[in-house]
């Protein structure tokens, strides 16, 4: 039944639209999938990175998002920092994949159950750029959360 009314709904064989993402605050903690993030502050550098692999620099400036990301599911999850994305001005900006591998020496990091990682989300904005929202998610299909900026 709610497959042939999912067909009515949906003639042309696509699939539903994807739900918008919840917006939360700075601080606050909500889940997308099996990963739950909270921002926990944020930081603007000129470079990023870590004295093994070498630093960026920004075109502009870096944008860090501090996030604290949890597995609150039951298997093993992957952080990915490509599935990130930041809005400002009605714009919508990638993370800054050399500053994200330069930081953690990989844009992927597996969080076992329970556990739980901080991480720095780079952004490389221009100086003029100021940040409305980010969009977390688990991986890049999945629904996300938004978090406020401001």
């Amino acid at each position: 039944m709610l497959i042939a009314a999912a067909a009515l709904l949906y003639p042309w064989g696509g699939a539903a639209p994807q739900a918008a993402p919840r917006e939360v605050g700075i601080g606050i903690a909500s889940e997308d999938g099996g990963l739950q993030f909270s921002v926990v502050k944020l930081q603007w550098s000129r470079q990023a990175g870590n004295t093994k692999q070498g630093v960026a620099v920004a075109e502009g400036r870096f944008l860090l998002v501090h996030v604290m990301v949890l597995n609150t599911g039951e298997e093993p999850e992957t952080y990915r920092a490509s599935a990130q994305k930041l809005f400002a001005g009605g714009r919508e900006y990638p993370v800054a994949a050399k500053a994200a591998a330069l930081l953690y020496d990989s844009n992927e990091k597996v969080i076992d159950p329970g556990d739980s990682l901080v991480v720095m989300v780079p952004f490389d904005l221009a100086r003029n750029v100021t940040p409305d929202t980010i969009e977390l998610h688990t991986d890049p299909d999945s629904t996300g959360v938004r978090v406020a900026l401001r």
